[in-house]
C-alpha cells in the first residue's frame, strides 16, 4: 500500500526545520528535510516527471512528506492540491513575529546546534529588525488565508506550541498527539538531537531592546 502523502508549510525561522527533523524520526513518516524546490536544494538537480510525486512515494513508511516554504508552496500550490489522493497540510506559523524577526536578524549566531550556544549580549540593527518584522507579519496572513481556502484537510499549528519545552529537542506530548492523530500514525515521540540556540529571553541579551519593541509599536 502506498504511503498517504503529506506536506509541511513553514516560513524562514518558523520552526519548519526543526519541526521536519522531530518528524522524520517516527518510524512511520519519511520527511524530507528541505524545501524540494528551493534553489539551493539537491532536489533542483532532478529533471523531469513529478517530482513531488516521487517525493510522496517513499516506500515502507505510513506517510511520506516533505517541507515547503512559503513562497514555494504559493508558487507550486495548484500542483499540491491536483495530487491524488489528496495530500495532508501541516501549516507552521510563529505566534511570536518579533522573535522570529529577531531570530532572523541574528540568524548567523542563533542557527540550530548540537551543543548548547548562549549569545553574548548584543546590540541589533533596529531598522533591520522592523523589516524582518513586517515581512514575517505579512508570510503569516499569507499561509492563514492559505490554510482557510485550501480544500485539502490541514493542521495549523504555532512555533509556540511544537517547541514548548525549554529545549526544544522535542515536541510536546499535546502537540505530538495531535501531529500524530492528524497524519494517522501511532503517537510516538517527536524527538531530535539538536538545541534552541540561546533560550534565554531577549531582554536579557538585547542591549537595545526597549528600542525595537517601540520601534514595531509594541
Amino acid at each position: 500500500m502506498p504511503p498517504k502523502p503529506a506536506v509541511l508549510v513553514a516560513d524562514n525561522r518558523a520552526g519548519g526545520t526543526f519541526l521536519t527533523l522531530a518528524l522524520s524520526n517516527h518510524p512511520d513518516i519519511h520527511c524530507t528535510r528541505g524545501s524540494p524546490v528551493h534553489h539551493k536544494s539537491a532536489w533542483k538537480v532532478v529533471r523531469g516527471g513529478n517530482l513531488f510525486g516521487l517525493l510522496w512515494s517513499q516506500q515502507y513508511y505510513d506517510v511520506s512528506m516533505f517541507k515547503l516554504g512559503l513562497k514555494a508552496a504559493l508558487r507550486h500550490w495548484e500542483t499540491v492540491e491536483a495530487h491524488k489522493p489528496p495530500a495532508k497540510v501541516i501549516f507552521l506559523i510563529r505566534k511570536d513575529v518579533l522573535a522570529q524577526a529577531v531570530s532572523r536578524t541574528v540568524q548567523s549566531l542563533r542557527n540550530h546546534s548540537r551543543e548548547k550556544i548562549i549569545v553574548k549580549p548584543t546590540t541589533l540593527n533596529v531598522a533591520r529588525v522592523v523589516k524582518y518584522y513586517k515581512f514575517y507579519q505579512k508570510g503569516r496572513r499569507q499561509i492563514k488565508q492559505l490554510a482557510a481556502k485550501t480544500s485539502l484537510p490541514s493542521l495549523l499549528l504555532t512555533y509556540e506550541e511544537v517547541t514548548g519545552n525549554i529545549d526544544a529537542t522535542c515536541v510536546p506530548k499535546k502537540a505530538t498527539k495531535k501531529i500524530c492523530n492528524f497524519l494517522e500514525v501511532p503517537v510516538l515521540p517527536l524527538c531530535q538531537g539538536m538545541h534552541k540556540v540561546n533560550p534565554e529571553p531577549h531582554r536579557k541579551w538585547v542591549l537595545n531592546w526597549n528600542e525595537i519593541l517601540k520601534a514595531v509599536g509594541r
